[in-house]
């Protein structure tokens, strides 16, 4: 009598979520951004994770997207989609990719809804699992404070009041 023992792994099971570092997302500011979220169940990866993730209608990349907790490559650094974006194999996660962007005027009173989803990584149900992709909507706003763009205002000195006349709207 012969007795054999076969330990089977469990597959790698991703699960996403999206988050929006602020809401609303203002018109034309700076430093604003998308976080997609990959936590790594019986991990390490054993494949590359591929992101997909088309911005909504008015968002664009400001720059290209960095990563902690794996090592992220060949994300554009404009436009409106993350197509060729992946991560390398062995990532055990949680992995937090931020997406940097900027909001054209067309999108003011809308409300952006944007999706990530994530496949490979040896998960083999992503991406059609519901846990593959993450779902974030944020309403659009123009900013609290504007200067009307026909009034170019003298680079600001401390202690230096602007001239007189010049108009700014809160």
């Amino acid at each position: 009598t012969q007795t054999v023992q076969n330990t089977i792994a469990a597959n790698v099971v991703l699960t996403v979520t999206k988050t929006v570092r602020q809401t609303p997302l203002a018109i034309g500011k700076a430093d604003q951004c998308y976080t997609i979220t990959i936590n790594i169940a019986n991990g390490p990866t054993t494949a590359a994770m591929t992101i997909a993730d088309v911005m909504p209608v008015g968002i664009t990349l400001s720059a290209a997207p960095t990563a902690t907790g794996g090592i992220l490559s060949g994300c554009p650094a404009t436009g409106s989609t993350l197509a060729g974006c992946t991560i390398a194999p062995n990532a055990v996660g949680p992995v937090v990719i931020r997406v940097p962007v900027i909001v054209a005027a067309a999108s003011a009173g809308s409300t952006a809804v944007n999706t990530a989803t994530v496949s490979g990584g040896g998960d083999p149900t992503c991406p059609a699992a519901a846990r593959c992709t993450g779902v974030v909507s944020t309403p659009v706003a123009s900013p609290d404070m504007q200067v009307p763009p026909s009034i170019v205002l003298a680079q600001p000195v401390v202690g230096v009041p602007y001239p007189a006349g010049q108009t700014i709207t809160c």
